[in-house]
């Protein structure tokens, strides 16, 4: 739970920095690095990339899925229970 809440606090502070930014990216540049860092085993990274391509695009079921996978890969079984219902909410 302590990882998470590093983890939740870590994507607003980010968050915030790149709307600061002149080039935000769009939801499949940032599932594409979510992808890229998942290949890497860096999960909480891709946690990251995720969460933010959620934030520019809450109704893709594919971004809850892919975080599922990486809160599961870091034993969050809790969020990834529920990305994985999002994920089959939006599209059964």
């Amino acid at each position: 739970m302590q990882a998470f809440v590093k983890v939740k606090t870590k994507i607003f502070q980010e968050s915030e920095n790149q709307q600061q930014n002149t080039h935000l990216e769009t939801p499949d540049e940032l599932k594409e690095k979510g992808n890229q860092a998942v290949r890497q085993e860096r999960y909480t990274e891709a946690v990251l990339h995720y969460s933010f391509a959620i934030k520019l695009s809450p109704n893709d079921p594919i971004l809850y899925s892919n975080r599922s996978f990486a809160f599961l890969k870091l034993k969050q079984l809790y969020y990834a229970n529920e990305d994985a219902e999002k994920a089959i909410q939006l599209k059964p």
